[in-house]
């Protein structure tokens, strides 16, 4: 009998889309047999119905669950917690569980899998000082979070950490973001930010998929791209393995997270 794995994603994302691609092929080349469930959610669904739907895939049989939520909260980790009950191997992907879920004694733990934020937030920390003390005239954008989600609070903190220590914070902008995908007005603070640097403008955009949003932004603005660097976040590939950001020429530089290798690590789990 087929052991039945279940991936659920909250949202649709080429990240998500690579995370799939690496589970699959681990576990598709291994000597076990597995029932292999993709299950790729429309729209951005709140914890709550993230919940649902993990009750739903328990009551289905799951005998393991590879979870990358976007919007968690009580009711969805008390899912995951029932689910750890019930023998059946949660793993926990970008997001990381609550520290009881981790490292309470005498319960059944999550897996957790995700990329070192706090050294890829150093990693583009280094890189903007390093860009504004080339470039005397130079100014900064950094869009901080959502500080709700613990991969965009830790990697925020450490770049603007990183500028902090090269003191250079007079020439940041740091503009707060409660969401992955921000909101309209959110779009209007940066433009305004951007439209009132003369010379060139360096921004923090969060991830990958803003790169061209951010881009299209400057334009409408009137402002030269060619004073624009943009710095993402996740190094999604296409399927020629170019990083899609900078291949379309909108990002200057991103950090890559691997999501494929992220996948991989996660068959690797399942497989022991």
């Amino acid at each position: 009998q087929p052991k039945k794995v279940v991936f659920v994603a909250s949202s649709p994302s080429q990240f998500a889309n690579e995370v799939w691609n690496g589970i699959h092929q681990r576990l598709t080349s291994s000597d076990h047999r597995w029932s292999l469930t993709k299950n790729i959610l429309r729209g951005e669904v709140s914890g709550t119905e993230l919940a649902r739907v993990v009750r739903s895939e328990l009551s289905n049989g799951a005998d393991a669950l590879c979870l990358l939520p976007t919007h968690t909260n009580n009711e969805f980790w008390n899912s995951v917690e029932r689910a750890l009950f019930a023998s059946v191997e949660v793993i926990v992907i970008d997001v990381r569980p609550p520290e009881y879920l981790l490292s309470t004694p005498g319960r059944p733990r999550p897996y957790y899998v995700a990329g070192d934020y706090f050294e890829g937030g150093r990693l583009l920390g280094r890189a903007i000082v390093e860009d504004l003390q080339s470039d005397l005239s130079a100014n900064a954008i950094v869009l901080v979070g959502p500080n709700q989600h613990f991969s965009g609070r830790s990697r925020g903190r450490e770049i603007l950490g990183e500028i902090a220590s090269a003191s250079l914070l007079s020439r940041v902008v740091a503009i707060p973001v409660d969401e992955w995908t921000p909101d309209p007005k959110i779009y209007e603070t940066i433009g305004d930010a951007m439209s009132s640097m003369a010379s060139s403008i360096l921004i923090y955009c969060l991830h990958d998929g803003l790169t061209r949003s951010i881009a299209d932004l400057a334009r409408s603005r009137g402002i030269d791209t060619s004073r624009l660097r943009i710095y993402a976040y996740d190094g999604i590939r296409s399927p020629d393995g170019r990083i899609e950001a900078i291949a379309h020429g909108d990002a200057f530089c991103t950090v890559d997270v691997r999501p494929l290798e992220q996948g991989e690590m996660v068959g690797e789990i399942l497989n022991e």
